[in-house]
């Protein structure tokens, strides 16, 4: 009982010392400008992608509106993920979520290395209809988040604008911090999969409601014609 209570109240001083490290340095006007840009930047690239979404795709020609709508997503969306890069580094000084925030430094990294390997892909995940909403909840957690962490950090100038919490209300916060930040990372490996395997093609069938007729098969059926194989090998052994 008393190395819990030890445990605790270690983890109480640490994320306590945490927090008055932050008000000892007082407002940090460029980290403040940090998540005024990353909410602008949010904003953009859900834009972005309603006017993307919006166009008319006739057959297989674009219109000169359709093309300059692609390019915008594109931008916004880059621009997106390197404002949140911006947030995460904010994040990792904050103790106590230095693993989920390491994680989802690498997870972005991932994403950003896939969009510029595979720009086409990007777009083919925006255009499917079974798939798009992924971007818009990434985005709407990253919202979230930075919006939780914003409550933790003495960023304005006016001390009477920040936030005062007591300490449960803080430990609270982090809880809400830890577990957008694991669901984040779910998310934004999903989006790796997703732009890794998407092709456009695979977009137009979708938008189109064609291609349907493949089928794959199912791994019970594959299993029983591995041993059907495997049986009729066997009996041909001579011993």
């Amino acid at each position: 009982m008393n190395s819990i209570r030890r445990a605790a109240i270690s983890v109480i001083l640490g994320f306590s010392l945490s927090i008055s490290l932050f008000a000892q340095n007082g407002p940090d006007g460029v980290r403040a400008g940090m998540f005024a840009t990353y909410a602008k930047q949010a904003k953009k690239a859900l834009k972005a992608q309603d006017v993307l979404l919006a166009g008319n795709l006739t057959g297989h020609k674009y219109l000169k509106e359709e093309v300059a709508a692609t390019t915008n997503f594109q931008r916004q969306f880059n621009d997106y993920l390197n404002s949140f890069d911006d947030i995460l580094t904010v994040a990792a000084d904050i103790y106590g979520i230095y693993m989920e925030v390491d994680e989802a430094m690498k997870n972005v990294k991932v994403v950003k290395g896939i969009v510029v390997r595979q720009p086409a892909n990007v777009l083919a995940v925006a255009f499917s209809q079974s798939k798009n909403n992924i971007y818009t909840d990434i985005i709407e957690n990253g919202l979230k988040l930075a919006a939780d962490i914003e409550q933790i950090l003495p960023l304005k100038k006016d001390q009477d604008k920040n936030a005062k919490m007591t300490q449960y209300e803080r430990l609270k916060v982090m809880d809400n911090i830890r577990l957008n930040l694991r669901t984040l990372n779910r998310k934004l490996r999903t989006l790796s999969r997703l732009i890794h395997y998407t092709t456009i093609m695979d977009s137009w069938y979708d938008l189109k409601g064609t291609g349907k007729e493949y089928q794959p098969r199912k791994m019970g059926s594959i299993t029983k014609d591995c041993l059907k194989t495997w049986m009729k090998h066997a009996k041909g052994v001579k011993y």
